[in-house]
């Protein structure tokens, strides 16, 4: 299996190697207001971290990350304003690349985090709608990079967790922009993973107790919580799409799942490779009526949209391989 799950993820990388554009971004969806860049070239390089034939690309695309940098970061693509979502992407993918990235970079998060701890997809809409409030699916992408800026900034990273256990335990890792909440859950379990091992490194530097938390006690209801989701994990462990399979082995394996359990699901994702390499895009991006708060409460809360050159569910894909192989 090891060797499969190795020729699956060279054939994946070398597929996005061939699609990356000449001027080092990667290209994917096709919304009316254009293709995204910024958000999947951020995408895409985080999830090729691991692969030694993609540095050249990664190092090209973060040379365009650089280029392409705003005041408040990067947004869909550079017609549009920027967003957190995209911003935090990009920031990964420099870190992964980079190691030491300009302070400036994790500053302009702060205008994206709101008073509950929660990081908001647009931080500069006049309006108070959907688009302008917190979000799982950003906020948990967002907790990662700040877990990596090699500083501690407890109150801020304890609060954010905070927030996100308490949503968790409610039933509420929702997705806003994606008719999947397996990628709220997915991704939200990966960040609280990270909180975990950040917590093991720098506990010592933690003081006791605040007025909102307690490290240990934050830190047991994290642990449940993620019992708790791999118990429900448990029971959706049979294949459907090559998106949602992708992110159910990721959130069974950062719940704490037994690799073995999800050999069927691994096996599915590894047939459903085309001979080019890749993985065929699943129609689940959604753009959500900025007038609905909980769009997953309705039929139709906005468009649906399929990454069409299949570079974002390719490198989903070969994200999650890569942590098969290293479990």
């Amino acid at each position: 299996m090891k060797q499969i799950l190795n020729d699956a993820i060279k054939q994946g990388s070398l597929f996005l190697i061939k699609r990356q554009e000449s001027d080092g971004s990667w290209q994917d969806f096709q919304l009316n207001v254009g293709r995204a860049t910024a958000w999947t070239t951020g995408f895409v390089s985080t999830a090729l971290r691991r692969s030694l034939i993609a540095k050249d690309s990664i190092r090209r695309a973060c040379n365009w990350l650089i280029e392409n940098f705003r005041e408040t970061g990067w947004g869909f693509n550079e017609t549009v304003p920027t967003d957190c979502d995209s911003t935090v992407w990009g920031i990964l993918a420099l870190k992964n690349f980079m190691n030491e990235i300009p302070k400036r970079l994790y500053e302009v998060l702060k205008i994206y985090r709101n008073t509950e701890g929660l990081y908001q997809t647009y931080a500069d809409r006049k309006q108070e709608d959907g688009w302008s409030k917190g979000h799982v699916d950003v906020t948990a992408v967002a907790l990662r990079a700040i877990l990596k800026t090699g500083e501690v900034h407890s109150n801020a990273i304890c609060q954010t967790v905070m927030k996100l256990a308490q949503l968790g335990k409610q039933n509420e890792w929702h997705a806003y922009w994606w008719c999947c909440d397996m990628y709220a859950i997915a991704f939200s379990l990966e960040a609280l993973d990270n909180f975990l091992k950040w917590f093991r490194k720098i506990n010592y530097q933690l003081k006791e107790s605040s007025d909102l938390w307690e490290p240990a006690t934050l830190v047991q209801n994290v642990c449940s919580l993620r019992t708790r989701y791999k118990e429900e994990i448990c029971k959706k462990l049979v294949p459907t799409d090559t998106f949602e399979n992708a992110l159910k082995v990721k959130a069974w394996i950062y719940s704490g799942g037994d690799i073995e359990y999800i050999s069927t699901i691994v096996e599915a994702i590894i047939k459903d490779q085309e001979p080019n390499g890749c993985w065929k895009g699943v129609a689940k991006l959604r753009l959500t009526d900025p007038d609905l708060l909980r769009p997953w409460e309705y039929e139709y809360a906005g468009p649906i949209f399929i990454d069409i050159e299949n570079v974002f569910t390719t490198a989903l894909v070969i994200d999650t391989l890569a942590l098969v192989l290293d479990y």
